[in-house]
């Protein structure tokens, strides 16, 4: 599999390969294939993960039926792994009928050997292979009023606070029908000494000096549990009251979806009591993030169960011939992938193929919509999750465009079940029902990224004069990810400033991104505007590096080089790199530079990251061997990589083009097992360091 994927490396995962399930049992099939490969993940992790799952071999876009579209959470696990193992080739093929097993080891062989810049792909009852994506479309909405009356009822779940309330009020506006909003959170009676307090502070100074007053035992957590409870209702309140004041009904009941008995009860009782239900929009949804090796059963349960269970019980008890809108408030998590949100990515993929089935069933009678929102400003996105979303160059919804946009999106007859929505709203009347585009993040043009010794340990074996510095290899490990799923060519990368980690600290630095014609321009800077690196960046078809390689003599190179353990340059001071930094295996001095076999075990460093830092270290072994005299790297003009290829990197060379008594220039060629080009450093510039002296 050029040399990427070695046997026994690669998880296959069949666990969804199955037909005429009950939707137990799929859900069941969705809980264990996280578990397959969390726990395999808890010890190892593998090369490659590819799941094979079975709706209709096109994602349940056309064909599966209500139950079976649900193994599409399937894919929301993949993605996250992809997300959070960017070393690992991941993929989940989508089979169209379960007599496809027949040649289902070629269908997944096949698969291996492709380029898994492509994560999701089908294969229909005709054999045809499918990719499945999300494109960037301009769209005109065909605006359509919805079937919905003053008396009709509307159930919401999660709708009485947040987000999901902000885009009732603008729903109301349009359509002042009955809302009923479920919700977990009981309504308390407020006390009048909370009157015109707003401040967190003033609050629980109020309830301090109520303990006091009735000489209870200070109790600083149900001190914050009141102080939680006193927000909560106060904006439970103000949802309902902005409801009412725009003409609509409005209903607040604490109910626990979860629960499939209690719920088919209380639909039975709120339709007896206010009428027909006409409306659903699921807008329920909890968090728990941590990774997939870290996440525990009872953890993705919750996560899950709120988002999926919930709808299906509310879902299972509403007369689907009543029923003129259905609407759920589904993640971009789910799309994409998100790092921490495995359960969070798979229940809402799960819900939008449900969605796609559904609506296939219902017909024109019914709107319904599978909205992938990005973060908002607002709702579950805390501080620390905004921060994710910024790093990944997503910006937040603005909550009015967001709610207007929910509106028109609901009234949009020509629009997909499925719509990814970002911040970049712009007029609403000019929707992209889209993510920023494959690469992900460009059209924001700024991309956030972070480090720190915590999340990337690795630092404190790069230490420059007691001085934790971020290698340039990191920050061109940034660049090469600006384009996703695209190889890459980086001209002029040069070093402004060197990044110093503080120990205790986390660092944020921004790419700031300029589109040219055929290139972006990079510059990446602090908060503070100083800048540390810039750059150009292009997508590359490898067309140049393959010419490289057709030019490199490496017959020639590899005649029995005299090679030396690589321990002898770590040990008489050279490099000051430790442990998890130490690559180079075995090294040769040559006649027109050096040589190196490079191999990284069991390091805390990605691969990608250390195998380019040791070509870097060797530019300064030789110049230390031939001048006495230390280096490090301040440019390199261009820099081509098969991304695809970078984990199956075994050799270095270093070709010298110049040296004197302040730089020395080199060519640099990253080799596979089977001496195939996989990178390509042309000029690379190493000034002389301080430290010589």
């Amino acid at each position: 599999m050029n040399g990427e994927i070695q046997p026994g490396d690669i998880l296959i995962d069949l666990t969804g390969f199955s037909e005429n399930n009950p939707p137990e049992k799929i859900l069941a099939i969705l809980k264990q294939s996280f578990l397959n490969v969390s726990n395999l993940a808890k010890h190892r992790k593998p090369s490659a993960y590819i799941v094979v799952q079975h709706t209709d071999g096109e994602f349940a876009l056309k064909q599966a039926n209500t139950d079976q579209a649900m193994l599409g959470g399937l894919a929301g696990l993949v993605k996250t792994a992809q997300k959070e193992w960017p070393d690992c080739k991941c993929k989940v093929i989508d089979v169209a009928h379960i007599k496809v097993s027949e040649n289902l080891l070629d269908c997944i062989m096949q698969e291996s050997l492709h380029d898994f810049s492509d994560i999701e792909v089908g294969y229909r009852d005709d054999g045809k292979r499918i990719v499945c994506r999300t494109e960037p479309i301009k769209l005109q909405l065909n605006q359509q009023q919805l079937n919905l009356t003053n008396s009709s009822v509307v159930l919401v779940s999660g709708g009485g606070r947040g987000v999901t309330a902000v885009c009732l009020e603008e729903l109301a506006k349009h359509y002042p029908a009955h809302y009923v909003l479920f919700g977990r959170t009981p309504l308390i009676e407020l006390d009048p000494v909370f009157t015109g307090l707003t401040d967190e502070k003033a609050i629980k100074a109020a309830l301090i000096d109520q303990f006091k007053q009735t000489n209870q035992p200070l109790n600083l957590k149900e001190i914050d549990k009141i102080f939680k409870q006193i927000i909560a209702t106060r904006e439970i309140a103000n949802t309902l009251a902005k409801l009412e004041k725009l003409g609509a009904k409005a209903t607040y009941i604490v109910l626990d979806i979860n629960d499939a008995k209690a719920v088919a009860e209380k639909l039975i009782e709120i339709k007896q009591r206010y009428g027909n239900i006409h409306g659903f929009i699921h807008g329920a949804g909890v968090l728990a993030d941590k990774l997939i090796q870290e996440k525990t059963e009872t953890q993705f349960s919750f996560v899950f169960n709120t988002k999926v269970i919930g709808f299906l019980n509310i879902y299972n008890s509403l007369d689907k011939n009543e029923l003129k809108l259905l609407s759920v408030f589904s993640s971009v998590a789910a799309r994409f992938g998100n790092i921490g949100q495995v359960d969070y990515a798979m229940a809402n993929e799960c819900l939008n193929k449900k969605l796609q089935a559904i609506a296939r069933e219902l017909g024109d009678k019914c709107m319904v919509k599978a909205i992938e929102w990005g973060p908002w400003e607002g709702g579950m996105v805390t501080p620390a999750l905004k921060k994710v979303f910024l790093t990944q160059g997503i910006q937040l919804i603005p909550l009015q465009q967001g709610a207007q946009a929910f509106v028109e999106i609901c009234q949009a007859a020509n629009l997909n079940v499925e719509i990814v929505v970002g911040a970049e709203l712009g007029n609403s009347k000019d929707k992209q029902s889209s993510q920023p585009n494959q690469a992900g993040q460009k059209k924001n043009n700024l991309i956030r990224q972070q480090v720190s010794l915590s999340t990337h340990p690795y630092l404190k074996d790069h230490r420059i004069k007691g001085n934790m510095v971020l290698p340039m290899c990191h920050v061109l490990y940034w660049l090469i990810e600006v384009y996703a799923n695209s190889n890459v060519m980086v001209n002029n990368l040069m070093v402004n400033k060197g990044i110093i980690v503080a120990a205790d600290k986390l660092e944020e630095f921004n790419l700031h991104l300029s589109e040219e014609t055929d290139h972006l321009n990079i510059k990446i800077m602090d908060d503070n505007k100083r800048l540390y690196y810039s750059a150009e960046l292009s997508k590359s078809d490898l067309t140049a590096l393959e010419k490289i390689e057709n030019n490199l003599n490496i017959s020639r190179i590899f005649q029995a080089p005299v090679l030396q353990p690589g321990k002898i340059v770590y040990d008489n001071n050279y490099l000051f790199h430790g442990p998890s930094l130490q690559g180079i295996k075995e090294f040769a001095m040559i006649d027109t530079g050096i040589l190196a076999s490079l191999e990284f075990k069991n390091s805390i460093v990605l691969p990608s990251i250390g195998f380019f830092d040791c070509g870097l270290q060797l530019i300064r072994v030789w110049s230390c061997y031939k001048t006495g005299k230390k280096t490090l790297p301040m440019r390199v003009l261009q820099i081509m990589v098969d991304k695809n290829k970078l984990n199956s990197i075994k050799w270095c060379l270093v070709n010298i083009t110049q040296a004197n008594h302040y730089k020395v220039t080199a060519d640099v060629y990253f080799l596979d097992d089977d001496k195939k080009l996989v990178s390509y450093w042309h000029k690379v510039e190493e000034f002389i360091s301080m430290e010589s002296g």
